[in-house]
């Protein structure tokens, strides 16, 4: 008795079972449409991670390189001080 049913749309006859199968096709590919729009929203915030990891350590890269460079000028000066100590001893 549904399939009897018919509804005009757009100048066309539809029955209940061509409306279930286009509306179930147009959720289907809402949900589709939807997934993909995550998964991309999803590949952008990984990259987005990636490039922020990427400038942490590129920074701590450059503070540790610094750190290195004050360590080295201090070793050196500390050197330069106790051979001088020593040269007046001499």
């Amino acid at each position: 008795m549904q399939n009897d049913f018919t509804q005009k749309t757009n100048g066309m006859s539809l029955d209940v079972s061509q409306i279930r199968l286009y509306s179930k096709d147009a959720i289907e590919k809402s949900v589709d449409f939807s997934k993909t729009q995550i998964e991309y929203i999803n590949q952008m915030s990984i990259s987005q991670a990636k490039i922020s990891a990427s400038l942490k350590v590129q920074e701590l890269f450059n503070d540790n390189k610094k750190i290195n460079e004050m360590v080295e000028n201090e070793a050196q000066k500390l050197l330069t001080n106790k051979l001088d100590s020593i040269a007046k001893k001499i």
